[in-house]
Parts: structure tokens; sequence; C-alpha cells
């Protein structure tokens, strides 16, 4: 069983990639998990338009996982430790698996914690990561049309960019760009199916329309209405003053999210060899 994992800054366009690597016969795609605070699948909505209890897709794929040994809304998927086991969150994609019929499942979650989660559950599954980035003038101007400071959210994009971009190393990701993703997807698309060992299947996007039911969690909103053109959203251009474009720019310069990798790695190291230290010389010994 294959998890191709998305890792990415919110409004990077991992829903986009996430339904198009989802139309490839030999894949599904679940979308992004959206956890309460216990690290749950909170009761969100299918992007067949029901709740997911009362989707019948996702009624299946629970009652599979409960017959493994615990239901999907009992499953901690953001933890893989003594108390909470990563063989829970196997059977969830073993359940997802068995119903689509495929040995290919897409995760958008975009979350470290669910990655380390997989990782956890080792030989288990083949994990494979996919690193997606975008420019932050468009990830700062989605935030800042949802009414949050864009300031502060400059300030994420840096930090959170930069240090997902070093916790997916340790994966030996593939990665992908939105600006190229949206400009030749067919070419794109082509690059992440090799890397995932799947037969690449052409998209013919001058006739293109996804309006079927499909049955995915959480993400971009427009995963709930026809997607019947790939193109670049710009809309930053027009949205974003000339200063707060300068700012942008400037607070995610290339040489600060390289700075920021590099403080990332060194905080890493440190605390992985500190704790190590720390075992070493524990007094239970």
């Amino acid at each position: 069983m294959k998890i191709a994992y998305i890792l990415s800054v919110g409004h990077s366009g991992s829903s986009l990639l996430d339904v198009l690597l989802g139309l490839n016969p030999g894949a599904v795609s679940i979308g992004e998990l959206k956890l309460d605070n216990s690290g749950r699948i909170s009761n969100i909505r299918c992007t067949c338009g029901e709740l997911i209890r009362d989707c019948e897709y996702w009624k299946a794929i629970d009652n599979a996982a409960s017959e493994r040994g615990k239901s999907i809304f009992d499953t901690i998927f953001n933890k893989a430790d003594l108390q909470h086991p990563s063989q829970d969150i196997v059977n969830f994609y073993k359940s997802v698996s068995s119903e689509a019929g495929v040995d290919l499942i897409v995760d958008s979650s975009k979350s470290i914690s669910r990655l380390r989660a997989l990782q956890i559950a080792g030989p288990k599954i083949d994990l494979r990561v996919i690193f997606l980035s975008r420019l932050p003038f468009g990830v700062v101007a989605s935030n800042l049309r949802r009414g949050r400071n864009w300031i502060r959210h400059a300030f994420i994009y840096l930090l959170n960019n930069a240090s997902k971009s070093h916790f997916a190393s340790a994966y030996n990701p593939l990665y992908v760009s939105y600006e190229d993703l949206v400009s030749d997807p067919n070419s794109v698309l082509s690059r992440i199916n090799e890397f995932l060992d799947i037969e690449n299947e052409e998209i013919d996007f001058e006739d293109f329309k996804i309006d079927a039911q499909i049955h995915m969690l959480g993400g971009n909103t427009m995963l709930y209405r026809p997607i019947e053109k790939i193109q670049e959203d710009v809309k930053w251009k027009k949205e974003l003053s000339f200063l707060q474009k300068i700012v942008i720019g400037t607070v995610c310069h290339p040489i600060l999210q390289k700075l920021v990798y590099m403080i990332v790695s060194w905080i890493r190291y440190l605390k992985k060899n500190l704790l190590r230290i720390g075992i070493k010389h524990s007094p239970l010994e």
C-alpha cells in the first residue's frame, strides 16, 4: 500500500494537486483530514455534499475499518505512539484502499504531525512525500481574503515553508511548485507519476471538467463545485498594494528562508543529540 503525502503551506494548491492525482485510475484521493484537538476526524463534509457520517462512501470505509479494529471516528490520526498505535492509522488506509480498489492513496493533509504518524507506521506502508511550494504573494493574499492579518501570515509563510521544506528533506521528497503545476499540469503530473511508480495517464485539459461526485475531505472550497479549467490564481496582483508586495517579498525572501532552514536544521540536530545524551545518562539505567 502506497501513500502519496502532500506536504505544503496552506493555500499552496494542495487540493488541486490532490484531485488531479486522484484522476489516475490507479489512485484515490482522500483529501485533507480535518482533525479536532484530540487528533480525531471532525464531523466534516465530504465533497459529495454529505457530512462524512452520512456519506455512504465513508460509511463503507468506516465499517471496514471497524472490522479491522477501530472506527475511523475513534482513530487518532496525528499521533502514533504506545498509547495510539500506528496500526489504527494503517487500518484506515487499508480500508480506503480496499473500498476504492487501488493501492495508491493521495493524502493532502499537509501537516508535519500527520507525516510523523505515518513515518512511525514504518514498513507497513510505502510512504512517498511530495513537497508543494507556492510563491508567498498568493498564499498571503488568500489569507487576507479571509480577514487575516497579512503581515502575520507573511512571517508564518517564512517559518512554515522553510521548516516544512526541511522536514520533508528527510523523506527524499519530490519538489513541485504550484506555478509549474498550473502552467503545465501534464508535465508536472508525469514527473509525479514517475516518482510514485505508477503508469502515467495524460489528461486532456482542453476538454476538462470534474463534476462527478468525488469523495474527498476538507481542503479548498473549490472541491465542492465543478472544476472546469486549470489556471493560476493571480488575483493577488490586484488585491495586494505595492507596499504589501514589497513587504511580503522582503519578509519571504529566499535568503531569509534559507536562514530559517539552517536554524531549523540546527535546532533539530541539537534536540536530537540532547535527547540521546539524556537517554544515555538516564538514572533509570
